[in-house]
């Protein structure tokens, strides 16, 4: 079986003691500061691995940057002297232009794995590794600082050196995530995975629960109670579901009472014939319109939506 068929499992990278090894005296750079790379530069930081930050002389991001007692360098010098370097696809981007001054030996690590570039364009020679925490990046940092850091996915991609393995496992290592357990899949698994998920599974869910809004409102119920019913309570029970599974919260069937409305065998055709005609590089068929600003997103939103925003709008503990 190949490493792209293998089952990803869970599993500890480095042994007892999470040593950062090989990434210990290396030179790490993160490429920007927004929230995502400024919480990996701020945990390798902590764990007493040299850290800089590459952005503009200008900004506000600088002063932050110096709060942080980070060491900042122009773009181009970072990528030129990084021996890792650290960037986040889908928040300040890849400048595969500015990516082709790295020189070959050094490890790229990817902190996220959407809005990719295609693969020839990452610069040649490098170690390219993927390394995304399963956590939003307040999470990230906050759960660290505690002593309970979350888990990441991580992939080595292309393994130029012959090191790969072993820079992986001291990045995770030293961004504090090898403690819970590393989730190893391939950098294509997590791409489509996470793409078609979003795109046909969890737009699936929205469209379940608009359709079940509208039917409960077209039989007299109130639109905010509908809205409770079909989001706020689907939210409630996620989150024990995220807690302890579906058996410990529904029991063993998994809270099923009556017939599902469709059969296992059902969905999973359905599934399989949305995955055939899927597009993993995403975006909408041209005849879809797409609201062309805020304003006009909301009023094109459906009614739970719609109703949603009034709902939340008095539930105090609840931030945007």
């Amino acid at each position: 079986m190949s490493q792209s068929d293998a089952v990803p499992t869970v599993t500890g990278l480095v042994p007892a003691g999470q040593d950062p090894g090989v990434v210990r005296d290396a030179l790490v750079g993160v490429l920007g500061f927004g929230p995502v790379l400024a919480a990996h530069a701020l945990n390798v930081r902590d764990r007493g691995v040299e850290v800089l930050v590459g952005v503009p002389a200008e900004g506000r991001v600088v002063a932050r940057v110096a709060e942080e007692g980070l060491t900042r360098l122009d773009p181009a010098d970072l990528v030129r002297r990084a021996e890792i370097l650290v960037v986040e696809p889908a928040g300040d981007g890849i400048d595969t232009a500015l990516l082709a001054g790295m020189p070959p030996g050094r490890a790229l690590v990817l902190a996220d794995s959407t809005g990719l570039p295609p693969p020839e364009q990452l610069p040649g020679g490098v170690d390219v590794l993927l390394v995304r925490s399963v956590a939003d990046p307040e999470r990230l940092r906050r759960e660290s600082v505690d002593g309970r850091p979350p888990p990441v996915v991580a992939a080595v991609h292309r393994d130029a050196t012959g090191h790969a393995e072993e820079v992986l496992a001291g990045y995770t290592a030293a961004l504090g995530c090898a403690l819970p357990g590393v989730v190893r899949t391939t950098l294509e698994h997590d791409v489509r995975a996470r793409a078609f998920a979003g795109d046909v599974v969890h737009d699936g869910v929205r469209q379940l629960l608009e359709t079940g809004f509208e039917v409960l409102t077209e039989q007299g119920v109130e639109p905010a109670v509908a809205y409770l019913a079909v989001v706020h309570e689907l939210q409630e029970q996620l989150a024990a579901v995220g807690v302890s599974g579906f058996a410990s919260a529904h029991g063993p069937d998994g809270g099923l009472h009556r017939p599902p409305l469709w059969q296992g065998q059902e969905l999973r055709a359905r599934l399989e014939e949305a995955w055939r005609g899927y597009r993993p590089a995403g975006g909408r068929p041209a005849e879809e319109a797409v609201p062309g600003s805020r304003a006009a997103a909301r009023r094109a939103a459906h009614p739970l939506e719609q109703t949603g925003r009034r709902v939340r709008a008095v539930m105090g503990w609840v931030r945007a």
